[in-house]
């Protein structure tokens, strides 16, 4: 690999969300995802909703990976917002994978 290359990466995560909790993590998905899709690098970002169990969702993002000869990887996989991180956290029956 060159000593600075960007290497696409995909991310899938799987959650379960409580079924009174739903419309309270489509809300913050919402956010998020936007958020997301507007960052530098982020090639694509969609939540995807299991039609056989609708309290599971899935997030699949496509990020550019700036890799340098100094360091593995040079890129915020994880969300920038802690208000994301908690409100998952709170929502979610299974722990994000």
């Amino acid at each position: 690999m060159a000593s600075n290359a960007s290497e696409p990466l995909c991310l899938v995560v799987s959650v379960e969300i409580s079924p009174e909790r739903i419309d309270a993590f489509l809300a913050v998905m919402k956010i998020d995802a936007e958020e997301s899709r507007k960052e530098e690098g982020c090639l694509r970002f969609d939540v995807l909703r299991d039609e056989s169990n609708p309290n599971k969702f899935i997030f699949y993002e496509v990020v550019i990976v700036h890799v340098t000869a100094s360091s593995s990887c040079v890129h915020n996989l994880a969300h920038p917002s802690k208000d994301f991180t908690n409100s998952c956290a709170t929502l979610s029956i299974s722990p994000l994978l």
